[in-house]
């Protein structure tokens, strides 16, 4: 039993990779997450004047879209943020961050459990 529970857990994850990466896609108030083209390795949101707006992302040679999980802030008489990062759904609101965490230890002490 305990075999086929880390056999599972692993394929899942495995599973998981084989798809490429999913981003949040969308506006500040009207985002989902989506599966982005094999191509895209990045998730990325801009936000100005409080409004976010959350895409996949093609790396670019040079500049913030080149390095993984990286902000960069433009003035431009208007503050401009750039966030890019390499996980999935990573360009979601803070709250994402807490439930894959919260996923993440619970089916590591239902493993232990089992275990």
């Amino acid at each position: 039993m305990k075999v086929i529970l880390l056999a599972a857990c692993v394929l899942w994850i495995c599973v998981g990779s084989a798809f490429g990466i999913k981003c949040y896609v969308g506006g500040s108030l009207n985002y989902q997450l989506t599966d982005c083209s094999s191509s895209v390795t990045q998730c990325a949101k801009i936000t100005t004047s409080g409004v976010a707006v959350r895409s996949c992302n093609v790396p670019t040679v040079t500049g913030a879209a080149a390095t993984s999980n990286a902000c960069t802030e433009v003035n431009l008489g208007l503050k401009i943020e750039t966030c890019v990062c390499s996980t999935d759904a990573c360009n979601g609101a803070a709250t994402s961050y807490v439930s894959r965490m919260l996923a993440v230890i619970l089916t590591a002490l239902t493993a232990r459990a089992v275990m």
